[in-house]
């Protein structure tokens, strides 16, 4: 359970306990305050928030969302992106610096190695061409509500992502021609 104490005259002076999220939290505890606040408890919830007795909060949990894309020799692209959670509240340039350490050129991998979906341009054997390569290029990583429709979490979280990374790197970004990887599936 996330706390929150006040501990100033107004909302900006909020002691978060048990919030990894503290960068987000001040604006979600306004809200919070403010719900309550206007809510038929209100004389009891000026009297709590006057003696600074704690309050249980729900604060909509940050993801992670990693953008990627594959680019082809002709600088034709394809955006792609997953979700992941972050109970370990990971600093996103945390993310960012241990994932390009990983990465070939500080951004390719082999997607399928990393265990996210391929965004090929190339859907078959008549749709390859000489620009066709393997690797797909890290963009950037950002925090995402979880109130955001458009969300699919991968199963594991940034942290195990991240750690994945780093050993498909200590294991080599395997390559392959993107010809005899079609005509093996």
């Amino acid at each position: 359970m996330l706390l929150a104490r006040r501990v100033g005259n107004d909302f900006s002076g909020w002691k978060l306990e048990n919030c990894p999220l503290t960068p987000s939290c001040p604006s979600a505890l306004v809200n919070y305050a403010t719900y309550l606040y206007t809510s038929t408890l209100r004389s009891s919830v000026e009297q709590n928030l006057q003696h600074a007795i704690l309050l249980p909060l729900t604060i909509m949990q940050k993801l992670v969302r990693f953008n990627y894309l594959y680019r082809d020799g002709g600088n034709y692209k394809r955006w792609g992106s997953v979700d992941f959670e972050n109970p370990d509240g990971l600093e996103l340039e945390e993310i960012q610096r241990r994932l390009e350490k990983c990465f070939d050129m500080e951004c390719l991998f082999n997607a399928k190695q990393a265990g996210i979906p391929e965004i090929f341009l190339f859907e078959d054997e008549d749709s390859v061409n000489t620009d066709d390569h393997c690797f797909h290029e890290y963009r950037s990583v950002e925090a995402i509500e979880a109130s955001r429709v458009d969300i699919e979490l991968q199963s594991r979280t940034i942290g195990a992502f991240v750690e994945d990374i780093k050993k498909c790197s200590q294991d080599g970004w395997k390559a392959f021609d993107p010809l005899d990887y079609l005509s093996e599936i």
